[in-house]
């Protein structure tokens, strides 16, 4: 038994598809659910910051390194500058 593409195609375009028929239309839940629906999603955003964000950036900064390495060429440098300012006064 061959198949056309053409009989395939007629076939295809003279049904209707139902895109909706396993998914329902979901009934308006109101204001009290937009009120819910509020609430959740600002609790879920200061949960997200408090416990996410503001760590995130505390420990940026306090896990570098902040010692300071003074190798003797620039203890020479920094010397030669504050002995360069006093003789000029």
């Amino acid at each position: 038994m061959t198949v056309d593409a053409t009989q395939v195609a007629a076939t295809l375009a003279s049904r209707p598809i139902d895109v909706l028929s396993d998914h329902p239309p979901q009934a308006s839940s109101g204001w009290i659910g937009y009120l819910a629906w509020l609430i959740w999603s600002l609790v879920y955003n200061v949960v997200k910051l408090v416990t996410i964000t503001i760590p995130t950036f505390m420990f940026t900064p306090f896990s570098a390194k902040w010692t300071l390495t003074l190798h003797a060429t620039t203890l020479y440098v920094v010397d030669m500058f504050n002995r360069r300012g006093r003789i000029s006064r």
